[in-house]
């Protein structure tokens, strides 16, 4: 999250990607939360930030938005994001290996979407719960047995973060 900003200060701004180089930044607390995907970083638990490419991000950010440059960084975290094979998320009833249905027991996550898809998920979840159906979006492709043995599904995510394909320093 960069140092606040009186430029920062407005009512609303929509959230931006920068699809190329996985990049996202919104407005918060004054100034903007900004984080990115790092095509080089180990798959796992997150545990440590990798400074060299914050920081080549940071530089993205401030060639897009230049009120950004020289702002400090006043919070940074590391953090691990699930994903599934196809990047679209989890929503319906839970299914075992075996392709049961578990009585009474739904799945609802964005899987690395929460920020754009995590409203939509959870009205659909609400609606499931309450309803049994939702209006929303047909969630039958959401269910977790559209995955064969393999964790390939039928479906794809065309603009999936967080795999950046290039990156300008």
């Amino acid at each position: 999250m960069s140092e606040p900003h009186p430029d920062l200060e407005v009512e609303r701004q929509p959230m931006v990607f920068d699809m190329t180089a996985g990049l996202y930044w919104r407005l918060e607390e004054g100034g903007l939360l900004w984080g990115m995907s790092n095509p080089n970083e180990t798959l796992g638990e997150a545990r440590e930030l990798d400074m060299g490419h914050l920081r080549k991000m940071q530089r993205r950010l401030a060639k897009l938005v230049p009120v950004t440059a020289g702002l400090g960084i006043r919070k940074a975290w590391a953090a691990t994001i699930e994903y599934t094979p196809d990047h679209l998320p989890l929503l319906g009833p839970v299914v075992t290996n075996a392709g049961v249905e578990v009585d009474g027991l739904s799945v609802a996550c964005a899987c690395g979407h929460g920020m754009m898809w995590g409203p939509a998920v959870a009205r659909c979840a609400a609606d499931l719960a309450l309803e049994g159906r939702t209006d929303v979006v047909d969630v039958s492709d959401f269910r977790m047995d559209r995955f064969d043995a393999t964790g390939r599904s039928p479906f794809v995510d065309p603009v999936a973060l967080p795999f950046p394909v290039s990156v300008e320093d």
